[in-house]
């Protein structure tokens, strides 16, 4: 291992902001997404116990934004940065070859908060009715409960998951076009009218 790559690996990144995880500071029309199950349970741990304290100050309103703007983006709900920049704040020239390292990768040069590169699970589940929702997580376990506990999607909340597979493990960056290309290969065989997952997510027009 190189001396950049041990110095990439020990550098302290700043923590992100406190979350009420009771009551999620995003958007509304965001509240159905998938962000906060995005996370790991040592993520969630950090958040609760290493948090920076907020004050009305323009650093921190930033990292709030660029945290919560962090999140949307790993968990697909918004577009990805124009721009990745390594842990060091380093511009990534070639984004799409740097990420098959596995290194984290971050779409602010200033806070390095959330990693957009972390290995994510793309699963299917099997769900009443015939139907069939592909899905992605970091955080497998916990997204699967929450799937099968009723506090999951729209989609798996009005069609129960009876079983699930895990289709593939990838690194964060190219997770979004994978989720897409097996929802898409599930179409081809069981009908747009029984696949839900990546794009195609609305539930309403999901029918028995």
């Amino acid at each position: 291992m190189s001396s950049s790559n041990s110095v990439e690996i020990n550098k302290i990144v700043s923590p992100p902001p406190v979350i009420d995880l009771k009551s999620k500071k995003v958007p509304k029309k965001y509240e159905d997404s998938d962000i906060l199950s995005m996370l790991s349970e040592e993520q969630l741990n950090m958040i609760e116990q290493d948090a920076i304290k907020i004050h009305k100050s323009k650093e921190s309103i930033e990292k709030k934004k660029a945290y919560e703007l962090g999140l949307l983006q790993l968990s697909g709900v918004v577009e990805p940065p124009k721009q990745y920049y390594t842990i060091l704040g380093e511009h990534i020239r070639k984004p799409d070859k740097y990420a098959k390292t596995g290194a984290p990768m971050y779409g602010s040069s200033k806070y390095q908060i959330i990693d957009l590169n972390q290995k994510t699970y793309i699963y299917k589940l099997y769900l009443s009715g015939l139907k069939i929702y592909i899905g992605k997580t970091i955080n497998l376990k916990r997204r699967i409960k929450e799937h099968f506990s009723g506090s999951g999607s729209k989609v798996t909340q009005k069609f129960k998951p009876v079983n699930y597979e895990i289709l593939e493990v990838c690194d964060g960056f190219f997770s979004k076009e994978i989720e897409q290309y097996h929802t898409d290969e599930c179409i081809k065989i069981y009908g747009y009218e029984n696949v839900r997952g990546g794009k195609y997510t609305n539930s309403r027009t999901l029918n028995n």
